[in-house]
């Protein structure tokens, strides 16, 4: 879970982490994967919470 997933792929883009495109996952959580050095699939999910 990251608070701002917009924020958070320009930071991993900054280090020269790639993540895939963002996708919708329901009416508000947005969700895009990344990988690591070894190759694992990390899914980053911004999901907010409306009071």
């Amino acid at each position: 879970m990251v608070a701002d997933l917009d924020e958070t792929i320009a930071e991993l883009a900054e280090r020269g982490i790639q993540a895939g495109d963002v996708q919708q996952g329901g009416q508000k959580a947005r969700f895009a994967a990344v990988h690591d050095p070894d190759g694992n699939r990390v899914t980053l999910l911004e999901s907010p919470v409306t009071s």
